[in-house]
């Protein structure tokens, strides 16, 4: 039974970076609409990161591609990184 477990434990991980992919999106959304004002040092360049390669929603379109991308820079770890260059070492 660890091998089923652990199967499933990777299903959801991989399910939970897909509603992370989703809130980002959304918060790198809600940030652009909020301007002038400014997001700490961490949401800032965690904002800059998403929108280096997905661009500003400002139009209808299939979302999916967008989710797969911020997917994508969890899952190599570039959003980390970037965040870490502006606030320093995360500890997770």
């Amino acid at each position: 039974m660890g091998t089923i477990a652990a199967r499933q434990g990777r299903e959801i991980l991989e399910n939970v970076r897909y509603i992370l992919a989703v809130e980002c999106l959304s918060a790198a959304q809600g940030i652009d609409f909020l301007l002038p004002l400014t997001p700490g040092l961490g949401t800032g360049a965690a904002c800059r990161v998403i929108r280096e390669v997905v661009p500003h929603l400002d139009e209808d379109r299939i979302p999916a591609p967008d989710i797969e991308t911020i997917y994508q820079l969890m899952v190599n770890g570039s959003l980390v990184k970037g965040v870490e260059a502006a606030v320093g070492q995360l500890n997770i």
